[in-house]
């Protein structure tokens, strides 16, 4: 039987990678995005190149819980859900300058629309015993000059998710938080970095099969991708 994924921010970057990762694998999808006609162009190639089922929610992360009948309906049809991975996120520069309108949307989307489409799919999680992928941040284990605001927000993200874990830890539910340094999509191009120095949003997709390998002995709360032209820059510094 299929396994059934759900994935937000699905139009693009590293949600829009993993969804076609696990399409390749003969996943059935629901994508969550607010860009209507992305999303569904996107769903439409998926459809035609794998023949699986998709599903596709238009809502923005901040409101999804005006959405949560829609998200319960299609999670019903596909009979199930197997893995949700948080993949919305946007990001501000800014540590001492950052706009309270700009941290306030940080939280919003980074980390309370998280726990609100955590919280609307976690009776189905629980029934199969599966999984919950946060795509966090390095800034998220470290903070950074350049970005305190966004570093926040996913601070407090490590920490709602490492919560979590433990609170489902007797479910069979396992949760885990990925942080990634830069990475080579539309946020990660003002970096400045080469493509080719950048995380590879393949490598995303390749982490979280991995944990799909694991047993069910095995507890992974966060892992860190980190770049190596970046860690490379920190020695010499040092």
């Amino acid at each position: 039987m299929n396994k059934v994924a759900l994935i937000s921010g699905a139009n693009r970057g590293i949600g829009k990678a993993v969804a076609s990762s696990l399409a390749k694998q003969g996943s059935n999808l629901i994508l969550v995005a607010r860009n209507q006609l992305e999303i569904e162009d996107f769903a439409d190639t998926l459809r035609a190149q794998y023949k699986i089922k998709i599903a596709t929610i238009i809502c923005d992360i901040r409101e999804v819980t005006e959405s949560s009948d829609q998200i319960s309906s299609a999670i019903k049809q596909m009979g199930g859900l197997d893995l949700l991975v948080h993949s919305a996120g946007i990001f501000h520069y800014g540590t001492s300058i950052v706009a309270k309108a700009q941290l306030t949307e940080l939280f919003d989307v980074n980390v309370v629309g998280a726990q609100q489409l955590t919280n609307i799919c976690l009776p189905d999680i629980e029934q199969n015993n599966g999984r919950i992928v946060f795509i966090s941040s390095v800034t998220g284990l470290q903070g950074f000059a350049p970005v305190g605001g966004y570093a926040a927000s996913k601070f407090a993200l490590v920490g709602y998710a490492q919560s979590l874990a433990k609170e489902l830890l007797e479910t069979g539910v396992k949760v885990t938080t990925l942080c990634p340094d830069v990475v080579n999509t539309d946020m990660g191009k003002p970096s400045g970095l080469a493509d080719d120095q950048m995380i590879d949003p393949q490598d995303i997709c390749t982490t979280i099969n991995y944990l799909s390998q694991l047993s069910d002995a095995v507890v992974i709360e966060h892992i860190a991708l980190k770049c190596r032209a970046i860690e490379q820059m920190m020695n010499v510094r040092k």
